[in-house]
């Protein structure tokens, strides 16, 4: 497919939120996408919904405590078309004029910035359509202020889509979804959810371009249409809010019993053995918890891997423990920085680690040189990507990373694949990001095989709780072109601790990590 032409429907202001200027910049600096023509709506109304009073006082509380600000960009290098579009009720249709000279720009994709809902023949101007953000999620939450019914209908998620316009209200075709851990502030929920807009879109031009056609479309709307939020919608959002800040400042001062994780074991395959039947091996102190073990049976040796987070210095290390020998014990020295998440995996006779290492914004690999306690830093790869929760597994003979990345949502979940000879060279798959769910991007300890099926363990989070429980996923298909999962079981700890959040298997053995 050659360069794609896109236009941009936005006010002769040229004013631009964030994640309108990330998409903006992404467009020019791609060889492979160009920002044709600036769409200047002119003597065009614009339907602007009345705001109740007490909302426009949370806006501007917000606005001012959070910073808002609009940025302004350059658009004077590029192509401008004024057009006029009539206003009926809360939707805009261009005249056969106006349509003319846009479609004389033979766009493959108009970009929906500006006016409201858009109807008639300037749907069908562009080769590719309409695209146009909807910052919510298009099954449950149709119409306007984005990012805040799902504050007061308590949602664990807030989402996004990018759709194809049609004659519906948000219900066009979906070309690509994300979602973050709804934040219980507004004007910050709106704007994570936001951020995530150009993972998204990048998403869509390669699902185009890779002729794959978004799966999760059909539905039926059952919900209501949301309008501005009433003066009573906005007392339950101040009442939420309320309830966060006295959560925040009681958890300031009294011990978070989240942040202590011990390590258990259980010596069968956790589909015999239940959880409640296992041993805690590795607990938690006064001066650190221990956290995201990985279990590995080397020559007889049982090795446990995992994080020690030193909670003074807060920063975590990762430390071994040999099951079968109590006498072998230790901290890895690693290079400086958080290290957590160990994962062991063998190529070509050789044994390596990973782990995590944001704060060096790269994959660390390690070779062992005498196991378990010695390891060199044999290479670095992906440099400058924050990488969260890096798996290192084998699916069919085939050795693959997986991992997440983004801000503290971590949305965004990656694979690559190993070359066969080579361990400094991974290939990318084809569809990344291969998701944008926040509720399916965080891995939950190593990929393993039960019988004749491979499974993912995947963390659930919200906003207060870190590691909640575990969803287990079945793989059902993986390769460089495609990758298919589908929901398994949850894994809970509700009856034996408080929360579980990391699963490691090996030789029909198991360990995990629970807090209490």
């Amino acid at each position: 497919m050659s360069t794609l032409k896109i236009g941009i429907i936005k006010n002769t202001k040229f004013e631009l939120s964030q994640y309108q200027l990330d998409i903006c910049n992404y467009i020019i600096n791609s060889d492979k996408l160009e920002l044709d023509a600036i769409l200047c709506p002119v003597n065009t109304k614009v339907y602007n919904p009345k705001r109740k009073f007490l909302f426009r006082l949370i806006n501007k509380i917000e606005s001012i405590l959070l910073n808002k600000t609009i940025e302004k960009f350059d658009f004077s290098n590029l192509k401008t078309i004024n057009f006029t579009a009539n206003l009926d009720k809360f939707t805009h249709e261009i005249d056969s004029e106006n349509y003319k000279k846009i479609k004389d720009l033979e766009l493959d994709i108009i970009l929906r910035f500006d006016l409201n809902i858009l109807k008639g023949e300037i749907l069908k101007t562009a080769k590719f359509g309409v695209w146009s953000f909807h910052h919510g999620d298009n099954k449950l939450f149709r119409g306007s202020t984005p990012g805040f019914f799902e504050i007061i209908n308590k949602k664990k998620y807030t989402s996004l889509i990018l759709q194809k316009l049609d004659k519906s209200l948000d219900g066009g075709q979906v070309l690509s979804k994300g979602s973050i851990i709804t934040n219980p502030i507004y004007t910050k929920n709106l704007r994570k959810v936001q951020s995530l807009s150009l993972e998204v879109f990048k998403k869509s031009i390669a699902n185009l371009r890779n002729d794959i056609i978004y799966s999760d479309n059909a539905n039926i709307y059952f919900s209501k249409l949301y309008r501005s939020p009433s003066n009573l919608d906005s007392l339950v959002y101040i009442g939420t809010l309320i309830n966060f800040i006295l959560k925040t400042v009681t958890r300031k001062i009294l011990p978070y019993k989240n942040n202590n994780w011990s390590i258990y074991y259980n010596s069968s395959s956790p589909f015999i053995s239940p959880l409640y039947k296992s041993k805690k091996i590795i607990p938690s102190n006064n001066e650190s918890f221990s956290a995201d073990p990985f279990l590995y049976n080397k020559d007889g040796q049982k090795i446990i891997f995992y994080e020690k987070y030193m909670k003074n210095k807060k920063i975590g290390i990762i430390s071994y423990k040999d099951l079968s020998d109590s006498s072998r014990y230790g901290d890895l020295k690693l290079t400086t920085g958080h290290k957590s998440y160990p994962t062991i995996f063998k190529h070509n006779k050789s044994l390596y680690l990973t782990v995590e290492s944001k704060s060096n914004k790269c994959l660390e690999i390690y070779e062992s040189i005498s196991f378990p306690e010695k390891w060199k830093l044999s290479h670095r790869l992906l440099e400058g990507e924050q990488i969260s929760d890096p798996n290192v597994f084998e699916y069919n003979k085939e050795l693959w990373l997986n991992y997440s990345s983004g801000d503290e949502n971590n949305s965004c979940q990656y694979l690559y694949k190993f070359d066969e000879f080579d361990i400094t060279k991974l290939i990318s798959h084809k569809l990344n990001p291969v998701s944008l769910e926040v509720s399916t991007s965080r891995n939950a300890g190593q990929v393993f095989k039960y019988g004749e099926d491979y499974f993912r363990p995947v963390m659930v989070n919200d906003f207060y709780n870190y590691g909640k429980y575990i969803k287990l996923y079945k793989i059902k298909s993986l390769n460089i072109s495609s990758y298919e999962t589908e929901f398994y079981q949850d894994i809970r700890a509700d009856n034996f601790g408080n929360n579980i959040h990391h699963l490691s298997i090996d030789n029909n053995e198991y360990v995990f990590d629970i807090s209490k």
